[in-house]
């Protein structure tokens, strides 16, 4: 899979869960933390964190 698969279907996940619109401020916020994390990385770190919380 592609990074942008791997991102699309993150997105859908948390679409389907209605976690989106947390997810992307948290990879906003992971991105601008760690400059050197990868984005898919930081989608999935996102997810899990939101999820976690559900």
């Amino acid at each position: 899979m592609t990074t942008e698969e791997i991102i699309i279907e993150i997105l859908h996940k948390s679409d389907k869960n209605g976690m989106r619109l947390r997810v992307l401020e948290k990879v906003l916020h992971l991105m601008h933390s760690n400059s050197k994390l990868s984005r898919v990385d930081a989608y999935q770190q996102a997810y899990n964190a939101i999820a976690v919380n559900e």
